[in-house]
């Protein structure tokens, strides 16, 4: 096993990686306890990006561990560099934490979750929102992906965990003539089913996560394409100013998603229009707002879209469909998708000056809490 940063990390096993990180798990020489971490190291490409001031993940981090002090927000407990084989990595000391709500919600036959677990998972993140944007700090990335579970994750539960299953040696690469094994991720086991009634449902405890795209609220950003292309707000992609309501965008969303299994956008390109087309038609279509003058006003991109009468220059018919429609048609019960809608439309409106703020929607009606226990 490989020792970190003085020798004070014992590296366990792997956690997950992804396209900028892999994230490890740790356990701390300095606790006077058993005591474990999960280790997130960067690429070099993206520790390069940091030190150009490009990425703000640390920056970030620092500023929610030393301001947010939330449950629903991860904190950091050190950070370091090291040296590799592509140069300098840098590497964040985060809390472990378990699956996330999208490999939750695939665990279910249908691929979506019931209302009341979807409430109790948008009210967390809605909380985290508010704890966050309370920094200036925009996430610009929120999606099932980056929303996990808290539990399973105690001392007790991962020194069980690692005493009952070793660490999976994967594969082997070849680097300068040397051979290196590959190590299987091996992530957090989530003690939840998507069938857990309601007395448990309660339990479930969130945490938004991944700032890798965090920017500031009072700074020029460092790159306006933000955000995973389906969850995209329509300032973006018009180029345009942008702030926390981004984020706002992002949820509602990710919560028609959650409670229906698919995908509230997923534009496509036609023979005569772009998939930037497609997806500014069935914003208009699903939300029933006009992209308005006001709007379009401070669109940088306007005339990549519209005409000077503010209609959509590549595709000329619209076909309007409610949101409780298409929560309908995907199985909602009538009476859920229309107390639902209301909640979602809340975060869609294509002026985002029109959009709640996360503190507003605390108080939403559709949050309100109610279970059966069974």
């Amino acid at each position: 096993m490989r020792l970190l940063n003085n020798s004070r990390y014992e590296v366990l096993r792997t956690l997950g990686r992804g396209q900028f990180s892999s994230m490890w798990l740790a356990s701390d020489s300095l606790a006077e306890t058993p005591t474990y971490h999960a280790i997130k190291i960067l690429t070099a490409h993206a520790t390069k990006r940091h030190h150009d001031g490009d990425l703000l993940e640390l920056e970030a981090m620092q500023t929610i561990t030393e301001s947010a002090k939330s449950s629903v927000l991860p904190y950091m407990v050190d950070h370091f560099e090291i040296d590799g084989t592509h140069g300098r990595h840098l590497c964040l000391v985060l809390p472990v934490l378990n699956e996330s709500i999208s490999n939750f919600m695939c665990s279910a036959p249908s691929k979506l979750l019931d209302p009341p677990k979807v409430k109790v998972i948008i009210a967390e993140v809605v909380e985290a929102l508010v704890d966050l944007h309370a920094t200036n700090i925009i996430h610009t990335d929120v999606k099932p992906d980056n929303v996990l579970f808290w539990e399973g994750t105690g001392p007790k539960t991962i020194k069980t965990l690692l005493d009952e299953s070793s660490q999976v040696m994967d594969d082997e690469f070849e680097l300068n003539g040397a051979r290196y094994p590959t190590i299987l991720s091996q992530p957090i086991p989530n003690p939840f089913k998507w069938n857990d009634p309601g007395i448990t449902v309660e339990l479930y405890s969130v945490c938004l996560t991944d700032f890798g795209s965090a920017q500031w609220v009072d700074r020029e950003p460092p790159t306006r394409t933000i955000g995973e292309y389906a969850l995209r707000a329509p300032e973006v992609i018009l180029g345009a100013d942008y702030g926390v309501k981004v984020d706002i965008w992002a949820l509602g969303c990710m919560t028609f998603e959650l409670l229906t299994g698919r995908r509230l956008f997923h534009p496509k390109a036609g023979e005569t229009w772009r998939v930037e087309d497609d997806h500014l038609a069935k914003m208009a279509e699903l939300t029933g707002d006009d992209f308005s003058d006001k709007v379009l006003a401070k669109s940088r991109k306007r005339d990549e879209y519209f005409d000077k009468t503010g209609k959509l220059l590549c595709i000329d018919q619209l076909f309007p469909m409610g949101l409780e429609q298409a929560m309908t048609n995907y199985g909602l019960q009538a009476v859920e998708a229309a107390s639902a809608a209301a909640f979602i439309r809340a975060c869609l409106h294509l002026d985002s000056e029109e959009r709640s703020l996360a503190s507003d929607l605390l108080n939403h009606p559709w949050l309100e809490m109610t279970y059966i226990c069974c």
